[in-house]
């Protein structure tokens, strides 16, 4: 297995586990030796003169695989339960962590935050399996690492392919993976957001001009798809053209807003008509929307908005 970026597992435990702990360790060996992870690290590893606290931070942090070795000890210890497991599960949260519950003693567990993931053994704890049974507990949670991690290939995989397809491939594959939510946000923010068109029949308008047929915007553009479009082009100004450096749209408070560099549509006005748009930004849109889909997408002329507001066809009796 190649690795983009290092793979480090960190283990979280009560010292009183310090049995079973080595006994992990050396079961995890194997996933080092076949360079399937980069790293194993416990407070072991801290070298002297190191602050620990430090160091078990920082370590924390850089792990991509968490391991939580509970027993009542671990829930007990203040350092164990309030830090190193509460900012695990941030980390798993946030989609930067995949952190796995190891049961080694019995103990009340069920009603911990870390209850809901997936854990080895079906929550089974180690200390009360069989002597001989004991290597087979150690291997499923190796197994359940190696699964994890090749799930996390996959992500990473569709993360740097950036298509709908890809992040599809993932969903399809593990519906219940850790990335779900992320790989949903990414293919709704890879699919065009295209105002809803209606059909107008032409013919001729009340001057005598000869109006063929089109397609126009049901409704108006909304601050949701005009937002979905800035940060599709990548820029409030014309890039290209006669019209490049011209301003396309202004902030509202009713309308759009820039938030860690990208548009949003102001919240509860999503589906309000987009404001404060310059005639540029109207024009850039359709351009941008006849770039995307090869549909003519133009800004509506006198004729096209005077024929569609009398009902086209249906106003001539």
């Amino acid at each position: 297995m190649e690795n983009q970026s290092p793979i480090n597992i960190f283990i979280a435990y009560s010292r009183k586990d310090k049995k079973y702990l080595g006994e992990m360790s050396s079961h995890l060996k194997a996933l080092e030796r076949q360079k399937f992870v980069d790293k194993i690290w416990y407070d072991g590893e801290i070298m002297a003169g190191e602050k620990w606290e430090d160091a078990i931070e920082k370590n924390l942090e850089l792990a991509k695989v968490i391991l939580l070795l509970i027993s009542a000890d671990f829930i007990a210890s203040d350092y164990c339960h309030s830090k190193e497991m509460k900012r695990a599960l941030e980390r798993h949260e946030a989609g930067k962590a995949i952190v796995i519950p190891v049961i080694v003693r019995d103990c009340d567990w069920e009603y911990e935050a870390f209850a809901q993931l997936q854990i080895p053994n079906e929550g089974k704890a180690i200390a009360n399996q069989p002597h001989g049974q004991r290597d087979t507990a150690y291997t499923n949670v190796v197994k359940a690492i190696r699964n994890v991690l090749e799930i996390d290939k996959v992500w990473k995989t569709a993360e740097k392919e950036n298509t709908r397809a890809s992040y599809q491939h993932y969903l399809d594959k593990y519906p219940t993976g850790l990335n779900v939510k992320q790989a949903k946000q990414a293919i709704n923010r890879l699919t065009y957001i295209l105002p809803k068109m209606v059909f107008v029949a032409g013919g001729k308008d009340q001057r005598g001009n000869t109006i063929p047929d089109f397609w126009i915007g049901k409704y108006a553009v909304t601050n949701e798809e005009y937002a979905f479009f800035l940060n599709r082009y990548g820029s409030d100004t014309v890039q290209d053209g006669i019209y490049k450096g011209q301003k396309m749209v202004e902030a509202h408070r009713w309308g759009l807003a820039q938030h860690n560099q990208q548009w949003q549509p102001a919240k509860g006005y999503e589906r309000h008509p987009v404001v404060c748009v310059s005639w540029y930004g109207t024009n850039e849109y359709c351009n941008w929307l006849k770039q995307e889909t090869g549909e003519d997408y133009q800004l509506p002329d006198e004729w096209h908005w005077e024929w569609a507001a009398r009902g086209g066809q249906k106003s001539q009796g």
